[in-house]
């Protein structure tokens, strides 16, 4: 009986390694990006998924951002006091001197951007219906105070 459980042992053992290592193979290899916006001294290198590091063009870090998922543009503010970074759910608001990370709207970011004195954000959020090729999307446009508050939805 014992031949028989260690037999079943590295059986399981074996098909676990390769399921792990199908796993590996079959995803996507994450690769370090840089997010800069233009004519800003400090930008954002996106290091994994979901963490983040504030540089310098001297290659010094000022702060860590992390989120909790995958996160699919970044923003910068003018000042380089805040960012605004977008995930697959929504819009998310960061003050970089004291770590403050939330979410300030829900949905699909395909437009944002900070005016010239970082008090005051504009971002679309588009949300597709059941069938997105027959329903289409519906696009709303939103307004937000430099700290990602008084969100007002503009258009339509």
């Amino acid at each position: 009986m014992s031949r028989y459980l260690l037999g079943l042992l590295i059986f399981v053992l074996a098909n676990c390694n390769v399921a792990n290592l199908f796993a590996a193979v079959s995803q996507p290899a994450f690769h370090a990006t840089v997010l800069w916006e233009n004519d800003l001294d400090r930008g954002v290198l996106l290091v994994s998924p979901t963490e983040m590091w504030v540089i310098d063009t001297k290659g010094q870090k000022y702060a860590k951002v992390n989120s909790q998922e995958a996160v699919k543009r970044v923003y910068i503010s003018p000042d380089t006091k805040k960012l605004t970074y977008t995930t697959a759910s929504g819009v998310w608001f960061v003050k970089l001197d004291t770590g403050e990370n939330r979410r300030i709207a829900l949905g699909d970011c395909n437009f944002l951007r900070w005016d010239s004195t970082s008090l005051g954000l504009i971002f679309s959020i588009d949300n597709y219906g059941n069938d997105s090729l027959a329903q289409g999307t519906d696009t709303k446009l939103f307004l937000a105070d430099g700290d990602g508050k008084n969100l007002k939805q503009v258009y339509p």
